[in-house]
């Protein structure tokens, strides 16, 4: 019988939703973050339930042989990839394996409506936002991003594939100013200090940046220095805010927020569609697979000049203005106010007449004021649809739903019981949206029977 602290060699046999690795011993489960297929490994026992136990990998006894290569410095400890040391062909594969196995689980039934993984063209330099820690490294000031599974561990970062090369630079500037200073980096045991996060937004289509420094306390003359000083050296560098959190909650997020220099928004394109975006819009951190992502909704929906669109958790509006040409007229649902501010910007920078945008929940919106409507898009946090938001959806009988979800796991929670409304699933297509990573975002089109 397994307890806690045992240590024991176990084989991976595969990858699982959340990356971790899995393993049986015995006949028990057992997950182990940080591993893959194929993967001898020593470890130890962490935590122990009925029917599973999860375990830390202390000694690789024998390396996956899906282990081929690895260009970056920071992999493994470093918690912004997982799989970087793979090839992208078995990345896909991997990725596949996941979502199958997670349908399996939770709607067999659905498996052969799975349709091959739609592959990024890019592999590295993709995102178009990131969020870096300041740290401490024996005494001296750092800035990187958090160690993987650790919130409270911060690793240097000079060299990251994940952005730009340019934000590397940034990165660089940024902790040779702040060195010079007498600013202290967070402190997470004592939740002290003056500086937390540097959020670095790239536009993809214009070669611009947006930073936002969120420190601990307002230390405005030495922050508006730094905006000289790095703005000097990249006037490519069009806007940068502040925002101030001296709470221990730990999120780069904050509503007091300070423009200090330049443009209010970044502008980044999809298609033919340019958004403006500010400092706290969601927008999909790929660009160029983000235009796949939404070709991929406008293929799949069937769409005409008569079709009344309902976009639900709209953000930014980018899913239902890239569709607005399609269709007849667009409403958009979003809680998060400034983005629907943003998305009204959206729609009347690009000319869109046929799109409306309603600030407030969704399950609220659709109980007082259901809209009719002939197709819904549905792209929902991490977490899924609420209950009584899935609910009061269904009831509104639209011949087609099309959900983009990035977590496969509430997707398939979520199609089984649209199903019970009277919907099938006719397709499910996966589009690989980030690389390196075992995240996979998926498109899937249900049809009212």
């Amino acid at each position: 019988m397994i307890k806690l602290k045992d240590e024991l060699i176990l084989t991976i046999e595969k990858l699982v939703f959340k990356g971790a690795g899995l393993g049986n011993h015995e006949g028990f489960k057992i997950f182990v973050p940080g591993t893959l297929p194929g993967d001898v490994v020593n470890i130890r026992i962490n935590k122990k339930k009925r029917r599973y136990a999860e375990g830390k990998c202390i000694e690789f006894i024998e390396k996956s042989p899906l282990r081929k290569t690895n260009t970056c410095t920071h992999f493994p400890q470093c918690g912004g990839c997982q799989m970087i040391d793979v090839p992208y062909s078995d990345q896909a594969k991997i990725k596949e394996s996941i979502l199958t196995d997670t349908i399996v689980q939770f709607f067999p039934e659905m498996e052969e409506k799975r349709q091959p993984i739609l592959s990024s063209e890019s592999q590295r330099f993709y995102r178009n936002k990131m969020e870096f820690a300041f740290g401490q490294k024996e005494g001296t000031l750092t800035l990187g991003l958090k160690k993987r599974a650790c919130f409270d561990i911060i690793v240097p970062i000079h060299d990251c594939q994940l952005q730009s090369e340019q934000s590397n630079s940034i990165i660089k500037d940024s902790v040779a100013f702040f060195k010079n200073t007498p600013l202290t980096p967070w402190d997470y045991d004592n939740n002290t200090g003056d500086l937390r996060h540097l959020m670095v937004r790239h536009s993809k289509t214009k070669d611009t940046y947006m930073l936002m420094i969120i420190t601990g306390s307002t230390q405005s003359d030495i922050i508006e220095n730094y905006v000289k000083t790095i703005t000097k050296k990249h006037p490519n560098i069009t806007s940068i805010y502040q925002s101030i959190n001296p709470s221990p909650g730990d999120t780069a997020q904050e509503p007091d927020i300070r423009h200090h220099h330049g443009d209010t928004h970044i502008v980044e394109r999809l298609g033919d569609i340019e958004f403006k975006i500010s400092p706290q819009s969601f927008f999909q951190t790929n660009t160029k697979q983000a235009e796949v992502l939404y070709q991929t909704v406008a293929d799949i929906a069937h769409l005409d000049s008569t079709t009344e669109l309902l976009d639900l958790y709209c953000g930014t509006g980018s899913i239902g203005l890239f569709l607005s040409k399609y269709v007849k007229s667009v409403q958009g649902i979003e809680e998060v106010a400034p983005a629907i501010e943003d998305a009204k910007k959206n729609a009347e920078r690009n000319g869109i007449t046929n799109a409306t945008f309603v600030c407030g929940r969704v399950k609220n919106i659709l109980k007082f004021d259901p809209p009719k409507v002939d197709c819904i898009v549905i792209d929902p946090p991490r977490c899924g649809m609420v209950p009584k938001a899935l609910m009061r959806m269904a009831s509104l009988g639209a011949p087609q739903l099309i959900y983009v979800s990035c977590n496969p796991s509430t997707l398939m929670r979520d199609l089984k019981e649209i199903c019970t409304y009277g919907y099938q699933v006719e397709t499910i297509q996966p589009v690989d949206m980030f690389p390196n990573t075992f995240h996979l975002e998926c498109v899937t089109r249900l049809t009212k029977i």
